[in-house]
């Protein structure tokens, strides 16, 4: 009974620990729900739900009169001979309600413009702890390999020294501890840079054990993805969607302006006086006693004029920004996309003296084993592995650059950092 249970324990914690593994697409899609893009979800529903416009009934008015005199200087007395009865309603500008309308959608259009140059922004930032963690990986194990033949080189060097068996030159001593202390060096700079950069994915995604990297793209991937980006370009950058909603409202609000001290009806009334008399009239007909009131207006739209040359400047400034905001993420795109294009070359030129270096070459040949010294074995292979440790090197550059590319192009989407289907 016991070992079953503790089968069904060590089961748990497997599926358990099997459940922390995360995806790229999974970690990148939390960024819907990072809390800023969460808060400003609330507030565009907010805004959504609103009615930003006036109602057309202005103000209703009851008026009550009495006609008569109030001193008693009459042999009557008080004399109390017409009461007035209105009902005035006034009503808003019909052109300054729809403008407000107007003021609205365009509103709502910023607010949501600007909820996805937010979300952009938290795709882009978990897009970086990615691959800056997951493309610095291979330079980590390039320079733990050369560190193994590094140890080995001090091994024979150590042994030759004991022994007093072979030349030992002290420059090869002083380049065997050279490049053993730089690669000690480089080691912990890039443990450092992976926990960085996993402790920055954890607190943007939350707790996980491990990535699933199967899915990464690779440098071959990375090149094919360009062409498909550069087809792509000029994509529409959310902070130049954000840029032109802008412009969307300063022209509505310059529209609402323009709009105002415009009404001419200012409002209409109907109303009924009821004679008071002495003595009842032969003929008396009450329709004669209702009156009808409709007060029209001359409208100045010189008393505008402040208000919207202010809006007019507003319009203007936020169309400068738009320009500029377009011009510079146009030059950001380009200039990453070369840098990504110019690493790959260099990627491409080491890989190609890896495969086809003299170096390479002797290593590859077994029947030279025999012939070459335990020390210059080692050195040839240390030789070969600071070629891997450099194409490493570029690899974790070009992941860098890439991930720049993607963010300053507004295409931080998953499936660019997996491999290409």
């Amino acid at each position: 009974m016991i070992r079953k249970g503790l089968l069904l324990a060590v089961l748990l914690a497997s599926l358990t620990a099997k459940s922390q593994v995360r995806s790229i697409s999974d970690l990148l899609a939390t960024a819907s729900t990072d809390p800023g893009v969460t808060q400003y979800q609330s507030l565009l529903n907010t805004a959504s739900g609103l009615r930003m416009h006036d109602p057309l009934v202005r103000q209703v008015a009851l008026r009550i009169g009495f006609n008569g005199n109030s001193l008693g200087d009459t042999l009557l007395g008080y004399i109390r001979n017409e009461d007035a009865y209105r009902l005035q309603v006034g009503f808003n500008s019909f052109q300054e309600r729809n403008r407000q309308k107007d003021i609205k959608d365009a509103r709502v259009g910023l607010l949501t413009a600007e909820y996805r140059l937010i979300q952009q922004q938290a795709a882009s930032q978990r897009l970086a702890a990615l691959s800056s963690w997951l493309y610095t990986l291979p330079a980590l194990e390039a320079c733990r390999k050369l560190d193994t033949f590094l140890v080995r080189e001090h091994a024979i060097l150590r042994e030759m020294l004991s022994s007093g068996v072979g030349d030992v030159k002290v420059t090869k001593v002083l380049d065997a501890e050279e490049d053993k202390n730089r690669n000690d060096g480089s080691i912990a700079e890039l443990e450092s840079r992976i926990a960085s950069a996993r402790q920055n994915l954890v607190q943007l995604t939350g707790e996980f054990t491990d990535i699933d990297r199967s899915d990464l793209a690779t440098v071959e991937d990375i090149g094919l993805w360009l062409a498909e980006i550069k087809a792509l370009l000029p994509a529409v950058h959310p902070a130049v969607a954000a840029r032109n909603a802008r412009i969307s409202l300063e022209s509505a609000n310059l529209d609402y302006i323009s709009s105002q001290n415009r009404r001419f009806v200012n409002n209409l009334s109907v109303g009924y006086q009821y004679p008071l008399f002495v003595e009842t009239p032969n003929r008396f007909n009450p329709q004669n006693n209702i009156s009808f009131r409709i007060e029209l207006l001359a409208p100045l739209p010189a008393n505008n004029r402040f208000k919207r040359a202010d809006a007019l400047l507003d319009l203007r400034e936020a169309q400068y920004d738009a320009a500029m905001t377009i011009e510079t993420t146009r030059k950001s795109a380009e200039s990453q996309l070369t840098s990504v294009e110019n690493l790959i070359r260099e990627y491409n030129a080491v890989t190609d003296r890896i495969r086809n270096g003299l170096i390479g070459k002797m290593l590859g040949n077994r029947a030279l084993y025999g012939s070459i010294s335990p020390l210059d074995m080692v050195e040839l292979e240390i030789a070969q592995q600071k070629l891997e440790v450099d194409r490493a090197e570029l690899v974790a550059e070009i992941g860098k650059e890439y991930a720049e590319l993607l963010g300053c192009t507004g295409l931080p989407e998953a499936k660019y950092l997996l491999k290409k289907r």
